[in-house]
């Protein structure tokens, strides 16, 4: 794939300790990029435990290394230093990318010199994988597929998905790259969206889909909900960046904080008399409450699993996701208020 021509895209993949998905991306790269069309691959080690400069040969891509773990936000940067393309095309390790994702990029690209970004759907079910996974990818199928308005292929969009998404190299230099002082894979494609959408034109495309291994374990979800909050909340009252209609909007806030209500409440239901009774009335009132502000959801999952059991484990996950969603942000705020005086001395 790296010809002496200089290459029309480059793709640029950060690679920590994944390396046995990082072989099904170099893989699914390999069979889909086009022949007549001049891609470059390069992979970014940030300081991986198991060297893939073998693996990266194999497949014909760049490899460079940190020797030391800088972040996925800085090690992207040095991907997009090094690449050669006038497109980059960024992929997590932890993706696959399907048939036709090349072409869209380029086809769009070409006939639209308006559009600056391109973001992909991630596959919203695969009845390969557990439930924890099926979750991930049907609670986000469900936020994005919301830009969409009935048979629109194309949604004009206020960020990035940067687990895939394409942007002119000219547009990612003007805006600085990512923010280097975010040092996981939490609010940096955030902000990078935010910094981009003020100037440029953003798309989200319903398909090709790109396959995603979200985590199935319970406690890796609960603790990224936690720190993605305990990192956005400081950073909304740093920049007030719009909110989004859907996955960062208030109805979504209210809607945690209600469920992190209900062991209050219910706790209350101790107290004698009329207190405790009306303390019941009221956690029975907040759960129906979370049930009506869930059902769409809940809809989605039986739509796309087609299983009971599946829409129940949603809504369980869904429910007790609120707890460190809420604490997350209570923690980003008391960091944001005594971190704040020692900024401005």
């Amino acid at each position: 794939m790296n010809g002496e021509v200089s290459p029309t895209l480059s793709v640029i993949i950060p690679v920590r300790d994944q390396l046995c998905f990082l072989t099904r991306l170099l893989d699914s790269l390999q069979n889909t990029v086009p022949r007549d069309v001049s891609v470059e691959i390069l992979v970014i080690d940030d300081g991986s435990r198991e060297r893939a400069e073998e693996l990266c040969e194999r497949y014909g891509a760049r490899y460079f290394r940190n020797e030391e773990s800088i972040g996925p936000a800085a090690s992207r940067n040095v991907g997009a230093a090094h690449a050669r393309g006038v497109i980059l095309l960024f992929f997590d390790a932890d993706v696959e990318c399907p048939e036709g994702l090349i072409e869209k990029v380029l086809e769009e690209m070409t006939a639209h010199p308006d559009i600056h970004a391109i973001s992909f759907l991630s596959v919203p079910y695969s009845a390969q994988d557990g439930f924890m996974k099926n979750f991930g990818a049907v609670l986000e199928y469900f936020w994005f597929h919301q830009y969409f308005r009935e048979g629109e292929e194309v949604a004009v969009v206020q960020g990035v998905t940067t687990r895939n998404f394409a942007v002119r190299r000219d547009v990612f230099e003007a805006v600085g790259g990512f923010d280097t002082r975010f040092k996981t894979n939490a609010i940096e494609d955030y902000d990078l969206g935010k910094r981009l959408a003020a100037q440029y034109k953003l798309v989200l495309m319903r398909e090709p889909n790109v396959y995603h291994n979200f985590p199935d374990s319970f406690l890796r979800v609960m603790r990224n909900y936690f720190v993605r909050a305990a990192l956005w909340v400081p950073y909304y009252l740093q920049y007030r960046p719009r909110l989004d209609p859907v996955q960062v909007s208030a109805d979504e806030a209210r809607l945690r904080v209600v469920v992190c209500s209900v062991p209050v409440v219910v706790c209350c239901g101790a107290l004698p008399g009329l207190w405790g009774w009306t303390a019941w009335g009221l956690a029975l009132f907040l759960i129906l409450l979370y049930g009506i502000g869930i059902r769409k959801f809940l809809r989605t999952a039986w739509h796309l699993g087609h299983s009971l059991r599946f829409v129940v484990f949603c809504a369980v996950i869904h429910f007790l996701s609120a707890f460190p969603i809420v604490a997350g942000g209570c923690w980003g705020l008391l960091w944001y208020f005594w971190d704040k005086p020692i900024r401005t001395m």
